[in-house]
């Protein structure tokens, strides 16, 4: 345990030391951060009573803590006897074919990891992976002259049509298959931007609850973000803990279908932090339109030509 004794500031004395705890003060943090989580689980708990939920994730830090509560949340669900082996647990993932080595690698182990826990824990995964169509992908489009290699000052035709455009397409065949009673989890935050959060407090988005989507008082289409009060620290606080292995040791177990998500903690540190799009939907406030690669991308494409200048 670290302690931190002072016995002097300046030329003041202290007859009786402050001693600080720096272990417990980040305990009391992580504790924050995992009762969030708990709000998230019983939220989406709620949720797939009533409808079938899909996470669509890019396996990035968000999206992963969501995927990680509707996991939990589905795991608990068995257990009470609510669902079994044949309830589908739905898991959407965009690859453009132009991602990033690093995340396309480290979407590959996280899919595998994903079939194997399943298998093991006897859930029906159905995990829909949307590519572009051969006419759509990067080459046919951009290589052949139909469209112009997108730049600072130029579209994002790349991203509308091989990510948002292919998610639409998966979005609109999992309502197909389960006759609209879906709802899909985002991990949009409110601290990603403080426009977001103007623009979600401003129209009522931070108030929408999972019983809202249920009783049909929300206007809003059937989206709904779990982790949308969390901050930074608290989506990193649960990736370090989640885990068999966890980076970090505390005393909250999440359970995950990995070991430990160190490569998510690795490939962050390396890159810019940012946000990357990988459904066609968005939360309720937002104003930017679904698509682009964004002015703080995590990592872009490998073929990424845009660069913002600020």
């Amino acid at each position: 345990m670290e302690r931190i004794e002072i016995t002097q500031l300046g030329n003041a004395d202290f007859s009786n030391p402050m001693v600080f705890d720096a272990n417990a003060m980040l305990e009391e943090e992580r504790k924050d951060s995992y009762d969030k989580f708990r709000a998230a689980v019983d939220d989406i708990k709620t949720l797939r009573k009533e409808f079938i939920t899909v996470c669509a994730v890019s396996f990035g830090k968000d999206s992963t803590v969501v995927l990680l509560a509707a996991l939990n949340a589905h795991l608990e669900l068995m257990d009470e006897g609510v669902l079994d082996s044949s309830s589908p647990f739905v898991v959407s993932h965009i690859n453009t074919g132009v991602e990033n080595h690093l995340m396309e690698m480290l979407c590959e182990e996280a899919m595998s990891s994903l079939r194997a826990f399943c298998k093991q824990q006897g859930i029906h995964l159905e995990l829909k992976v949307g590519r572009p169509l051969l006419s759509k992908n990067w080459s046919s489009l951009f290589l052949s002259g139909i469209k112009i290699i997108s730049s600072a000052r130029a579209n994002n035709d790349c991203a509308e049509i091989m990510k948002i455009d292919n998610a639409r397409r998966l979005e609109r065949s999992i309502e197909s298959q389960y006759q609209g009673k879906v709802v899909t989890l985002l991990g949009s935050r409110m601290s990603e931007s403080v426009r977001r959060e103007a623009n979600m407090r401003r129209r009522g988005t931070d108030k929408v609850t999972a019983l809202d989507l249920i009783s049909g008082t929300s206007e809003a289409e059937r989206v709904f973000a779990p982790i949308m009060s969390m901050t930074d620290d608290d989506v990193w606080n649960l990736i370090r803990m989640a885990g068999d292995t966890p980076i970090v040791q505390s005393g909250f177990s999440i359970i995950s279908f990995q070991a430990n998500h160190r490569l998510i903690d690795i490939i962050y540190r390396d890159s810019k932090d940012g946000a990357c799009q990988y459904s066609a939907k968005k939360v309720k406030g937002t104003k930017e339109r679904a698509g682009g690669c964004g002015g703080s991308a995590r990592t872009g494409c490998y073929l990424l030509r845009k660069r913002y200048h600020r």
